[in-house]
């Protein structure tokens, strides 16, 4: 696999599903859709399909693990801010590497004043906490179909990061205005 099409998260030949998604409840929310493609152009692609639905300012919160707990779970650390669309869609384009392809970096994008908001995780899951029809619509499109299929998490995985991630990260959060968050 070459690195431009680098994922942030793998098993090998372990876990190699066709793309799709399926909806997750939980304490946290009420409904999500977890969508999976080991295809970063699709995955790309959907991501910014979404977004061109979001409106003018948009609510950025950026995880980065700060250091590792006694059992290896990353404790985050959250850098947050409300930008502009225009300012998000391209710094986020300018660093495509660092938002698609670090398996440390987790990004979620709301909507002001709505519940409604995207996480693309530490796996390169996209995480939709909305489910109205035209989002169903946009996956079909895309090449998605439901299926309750297992998680890339769920199975042993290992993440993939780069040697300069921390020179990305000051670089996003500087280029956003995002500040320290709890």
């Amino acid at each position: 696999m070459a690195d431009q099409d680098r994922l942030k998260a793998t098993a090998g030949i372990a876990y190699n599903p066709a793309p799709f998604y399926r909806r997750q409840t939980g304490k946290a929310f009420a409904v999500r859709l977890a969508v999976w493609t080991a295809n970063l152009a699709q995955l790309k692609a959907l991501f910014y399909d979404i977004l061109e639905g979001y409106p003018d300012e948009v609510e950025v919160l950026l995880s980065v693990p700060q250091r590792w707990d006694e059992e290896d779970n990353p404790v985050w650390q959250g850098f947050y801010n409300q930008v502009p669309y225009t300012t998000i869609i391209n710094a986020i384009r300018r660093n495509e590497e660092f938002v698609f392809q670090d398996g440390s970096v987790q990004l979620c994008l709301k909507i002001p004043g709505s519940p409604e908001y995207i996480a693309l995780d530490d796996h390169g899951i996209l995480f939709i906490y909305f489910d109205p029809p035209e989002i169903i619509e946009l996956l079909a499109e895309h090449g998605f179909a439901y299926r309750e299929e297992s998680l890339i998490y769920e199975s042993p995985h290992w993440h993939v990061s780069h040697r300069d991630d921390r020179l990305r990260q000051d670089q996003f959060v500087s280029e956003l205005g995002l500040k320290e968050h709890s």
